[in-house]
């Protein structure tokens, strides 16, 4: 009640009125959350803009969301003209005869990099055998915020806000021990939230159940459980790496293929149906030349520890680098790092160096 809802986290209704200063707080449906996400608008300023040979009057706003900044160009009816969003990607507005003939403007725009190359955070150093790594230590520079200087018992975590600012993490990874693992059903009730239905994760699904039971059976040590789910998904997955929707596990079970979040979202599903609390986390992975944007599962064993399907052993390296935690719509709160990150190597070791 009293919220003002927009359609679009980019444009203001032309039913509102717009000056030049005006700071606005808004609310906007998020279809992947199913949730309604602040956004906090700015008018900056009015200017002319030429869009496609024809100039329009403008009036220039910077939305705030919480994935990030987007500035827009907004005409005085409303009509979106413009849009530079996160990691300088542009929208024009466009005639459709124009959209709809694609040839001539594929042959003038050639694209940089691929999103996911883009996007990772290059690295002073390389790291050989980066699956077998069990001790690092990393500083990203251009880290903004301190959300993403996440703490556990597996990783630690600094922030410094100077004038470039940055997170330090040092991680120590461990082979997990199946005698300290706490044995099924887990009845601690302050993780009852870990094994309930979401709109992506859904352990009381028949067919995720099924699945559940057929992969643990009667196993009641929690890690071994965990362990036979993440070598089913990998044995019975397949990467397939332009899905770019966010998917449910129902979804994912009867497609078996995906990116690295369907893994994670599919291991969570079938962990909290077989009564293990389980998160989806994500952050960076070190792989061939940086730090790609990766996400992987944690489950409560007696403690939360990881553990990624995409990797053929149970054993997850010290190069996954946590940085959101939670529900699979938390994931998406790192997007706002994308494209600034550096990384700087300070040290690292092997599991063979010990």
């Amino acid at each position: 009640d009293g919220s003002i809802l927009v359609g679009d986290s980019t444009y203001f209704s032309p039913t509102i009125s717009i000056r030049i200063g005006d700071v606005t707080d808004l609310k906007c449906f998020n279809p992947l959350t199913l949730s309604l996400d602040d956004i906090q608008t700015n008018v900056l300023r009015k200017e002319s803009i030429e869009i496609n040979g024809k100039s329009y009057d403008a009036y220039v706003i910077l939305s705030k969301t919480p994935i990030g900044e987007m500035t827009c160009w907004q005409a005085n009816n409303g009509d979106l003209l413009k849009v530079v969003a996160l990691m300088g990607i542009s929208m024009i507005m466009e005639p459709k005869n124009i959209a709809m003939s694609m040839q001539p403007q594929m042959d003038a725009y050639m694209p940089t990099d691929d999103l996911a190359v883009m996007t990772s955070a290059q690295t002073n150093i390389d790291i050989p055998e980066p699956r077998k790594v069990n001790k690092l230590l990393i500083r990203f520079h251009g880290m903004k915020e301190k959300s993403f200087a996440i703490t556990d018992s597996r990783q630690t975590a600094s922030f410094s806000d100077g004038e470039v600012p940055y997170a330090e993490y040092e991680i120590s990874a461990a082979l997990q021990d199946y005698a300290k693992s706490v044995s099924l059903p887990i009845t601690d009730k302050s993780l009852t939230k870990y094994l309930e239905d979401t709109p992506y994760i859904q352990p009381s699904n028949p067919e995720i159940k099924k699945i559940a039971e057929e992969i643990v059976g009667g196993e009641k040590n929690a890690w071994k459980a965990a362990s036979k789910i993440r070598a089913w998904i990998y044995a019975n997955m397949h990467t397939k790496g332009n899905i770019g929707i966010l998917r449910s596990s129902v979804d994912v079970l009867h497609a078996k293929e995906g990116v690295c979040r369907d893994y994670a979202i599919l291991c969570a599903s079938i962990a909290r149906s077989a009564g293990i609390p389980s998160k989806v986390a994500a952050g960076l992975i070190y792989w061939r030349n940086g730090f790609y944007y990766h996400a992987w599962t944690e489950v409560y064993i007696g403690k939360w520890v990881p553990i990624d399907s995409t990797l053929a052993v149970d054993f997850v390296d010290a190069t996954h680098i946590k940085l959101s935690e939670g529900e699979a719509t938390d994931m998406f709160c790192s997007i706002r790092t994308m494209g600034s990150l550096k990384a700087e190597v300070i040290s690292f070791k092997h599991l063979a160096d010990e």
